[in-house]
């Protein structure tokens, strides 16, 4: 890796894609992701995933809803829920290395799964689909590659308005390395 601005290390390009494939098969080794997003019904936390995982992780599956592309806007898709993590911005500098880059990760929910009923130590509650599923993905970023200078940064997040059968959560995400110096 080049030095880049202010002692970081920039983003080598070929890294690119490598870091978004590790974020989504992160996102589909997560038990609680994946029964949020592929569990359509009222308890997702509490029914058994009836999917093939195989099938799943190929995002060229139709079965797949964890994607490495921005949603379409005007889908008529049925799926319920949907992951999608991609490089929004990026700049480069003199020596084709990436001096800042910016990830969005969107969870789109069909209106109609926003509310899920679960139970916590027993007590029935209701909760919000997209914020469970929000909170799961901030943890997994935040462990995605804890042995590596490499790292995600939670900036924040927005909520989207799609169209009339789903919104979305958008999570705001920077891309730093950290510099080592070996002495």
């Amino acid at each position: 890796m080049v030095e880049g601005l202010n002692g970081m290390v920039g983003l080598k390009l070929e890294r690119m894609s490598k870091n978004i494939v590790g974020l989504l098969t992160s996102f589909n080794d997560n038990e609680g992701i994946m029964r949020l997003v592929y569990n359509d019904v009222s308890n997702p936390l509490e029914t058994e995933l009836k999917i093939d995982k195989k099938k799943v992780r190929n995002p060229n599956s139709k079965e797949s809803r964890i994607k490495p592309y921005p949603f379409d806007f005007d889908t008529t898709q049925t799926d319920g829920v949907s992951i999608r993590a991609y490089y929004n911005y990026g700049e480069l500098n003199s020596n084709e290395t990436v001096a800042e880059s910016d990830l969005h990760i969107d969870i789109i929910v069909n209106k109609k799964l926003w509310l899920i009923n679960s139970k916590v130590k027993g007590v029935p509650e209701s909760l919000v689909r997209p914020y469970e599923i929000m909170s799961r993905v901030v943890e997994v970023v935040g462990r995605s590659q804890p042995n590596t200078t490499k790292r995600f940064k939670v900036n924040g997040f927005q909520h989207l308005s799609i169209n009339a059968d789903y919104d979305a959560l958008r999570l705001y995400l920077s891309y730093f390395s950290v510099e080592t110096r070996h002495a």
